[in-house]
This record gives C-alpha cells, sequence and structure tokens, in this order.
C-alpha cells in the first residue's frame, strides 16, 4: 500500500476518533448556547422532550411519595395518602406545560424549575464550574454546579455525531426539597 494513502487514512481515522469523542462537548455548547440565545428550533433539535418531561414527572413523584413516607405527620394521615395518589396527575400536566423550549431555556440558564421559571429568565453561560464526563460511549454527563445542590443533564448519542438532551436530575432544593 502506498505510504501516502496509509498517512491519510491514518489521519483521517484520528479525526473521526477526535469529532467523535468531542461531539458530546459540542452539543452541550449548542444546547447552552440555544438557550442563552432562547433560540426555540435549535432548543427542539438537541432536546428529546418527551424523555426529559418522563425524567422530571418521576423524579418529581417519587420526591412526593419520599416527603410523606419521612414525614410522620403525613405518613398516617389519609388525606396525604389521598393527595399523593392524585398528585401524580397534577404534576404530569406541570411539567407537561413547562417543559416547553421556553422552560428549558429557563432551567438551562437558572438551574431549577418553578412557576417562574417561564416567566424572563436571566441568561447565563453554563457555569464556568461545570464539569464533563461520559458516563458510556452513548451517555454524556454535565453537572452544573448550581447552588445549593448541582443539576446534572444528561446527554444521550443519536447518530454518530449527535446528542440529545434526555434527562434532567434537578437539585433537591429547586423540588421544594429544603
Amino acid at each position: 500500500m502506498n505510504r501516502g494513502i496509509l498517512i491519510a487514512l491514518l489521519l483521517t481515522g484520528v479525526l473521526m476518533g477526535a469529532l467523535y469523542g468531542l461531539s458530546p462537548f459540542w452539543a452541550a455548547h449548542t444546547l447552552q448556547q440555544a438557550a442563552q440565545t432562547g433560540d426555540r428550533d435549535q432548543l427542539e433539535e438537541v432536546i428529546d422532550f418527551p424523555a426529559v418531561r418522563e425524567s422530571l414527572k418521576s423524579q418529581v413523584s417519587a420526591l412526593m411519595l419520599k416527603s410523606i413516607r419521612n414525614d410522620p405527620t403525613l405518613r398516617d394521615n389519609p388525606s396525604a395518602n389521598l393527595g399523593a395518589m392524585l398528585a401524580p396527575a397534577i404534576t404530569d400536566r406541570v411539567i407537561d406545560s413547562m417543559i416547553t423550549p421556553e422552560g428549558m431555556n429557563a432551567i438551562i440558564n437558572q438551574g431549577r424549575i418553578n412557576a417562574q421559571s417561564q416567566a424572563q429568565p436571566t441568561p447565563r453561560p453554563i457555569p464556568s464550574a461545570a464539569s464533563f464526563s461520559y458516563r458510556t460511549f452513548d451517555r454524556f454527563r454535565v453537572e452544573l454546579r448550581t447552588d445549593p445542590d448541582p443539576t446534572f443533564l444528561t446527554l444521550e448519542r443519536r447518530g454518530f455525531f449527535s446528542w440529545k438532551l434526555i434527562r434532567i436530575d434537578l437539585p433537591a432544593s429547586s423540588l421544594g426539597s429544603h
């Protein structure tokens, strides 16, 4: 084989490997830029909204059940137990209405979800204290060090270079647990 072709193949392989490995960092940057500028179309491209909604619904439901189980005054209260049974229907609707491009803009910029999230978020970049890590070859995690607890964003590979946000692990403090 010609030495020039071998070098070209080797360089192409190294370049493809580097692009493959760096692609989630680019996706996180794209997500940040879309949130900062409020680019609805770009947010829709980089976020799997149904997956994010489901992850938040399960977090809120688990938090509510934990709150009831850990509070002795609520644990044996029939009204609290009835409320716990009805709460998922209510929280599901609230989350469905909040996890929109505008709501995601607020969550990414502010690191929290609340009733005011869809108002006017104050744009701020992903904090310099953010850390990035591969969980698997197809899962990547961004830790936003927000006060008092971190917010975690999980991205999943969709194709060779494409990534989508599929999960947000919000700080317990933003979900009402102090």
